[in-house]
């Protein structure tokens, strides 16, 4: 009896772990490619930024949101500068990737 609830949960494991292996491939095949990314980022009037896979001033935080992309309309303009002491105060647009 014992040895059977055994089997029971290891098929209910296996099964589990199938299924967050289906759905983490699955999604990683929805994500869209660094290329069509970069290409509907500079259609939303934005400027793509490989490096960094982020998408500079585009047009809409809706396109961003539905791209899968985090909008933030306030990053640092030297965000990227780790060796900055000194930066201006403004506010970049950014969708990040």
């Amino acid at each position: 009896m014992l040895q059977k609830k055994y089997k029971t949960w290891a098929v209910i494991v296996a099964l589990l772990i199938a299924l967050g292996v289906y759905l983490f491939m699955t999604r990683q095949a929805m994500a869209p490619s660094d290329g069509a990314i970069s290409e509907e980022c500079t259609a939303h009037q934005g400027k793509w930024i490989a490096e960094f896979s982020e998408c500079e001033y585009p047009d809409s935080q809706e396109w961003c949101e539905q791209a899968g992309g985090k909008f933030n309309e306030c990053e640092s303009a030297c965000r990227h500068d780790k060796e900055a002491t000194i930066c201006t105060l403004q506010c970049v647009v950014v969708c990040q990737f």
